[in-house]
């Protein structure tokens, strides 16, 4: 079970950290209702991520790790976006 728990926590802390990272760019803009149709006709799938207000060293690594990520291509095969909370 703290292994699932461990997972599921880092699971989230990416997720949350990739949310930030495209707040950061402006090349992936917020998910609003004004501009779904545009990430509709992209014919991707949405990797949607939902940002609070936290800030926590494990948000910074997973950030940094999001980064890399995107850097190096492994998230071309889907669409970026994010909700703030």
């Amino acid at each position: 079970k703290k292994e699932k728990k461990i997972a599921t926590h880092a699971c989230i802390s990416s997720f949350l950290s990739f949310a930030l990272l495209c707040a950061l760019d402006p090349d992936q803009p917020e998910l609003t209702v004004q501009n779904l149709p545009w990430y509709l006709e992209l014919r991707k799938p949405m990797l949607i991520m939902f940002v609070g207000e936290d800030e926590s060293p494990e948000t910074s690594q997973s950030l940094e790790e999001m980064r890399t990520a995107e850097r190096t291509g492994r998230l071309d095969s889907a669409q970026p976006c994010w909700i703030h909370l």
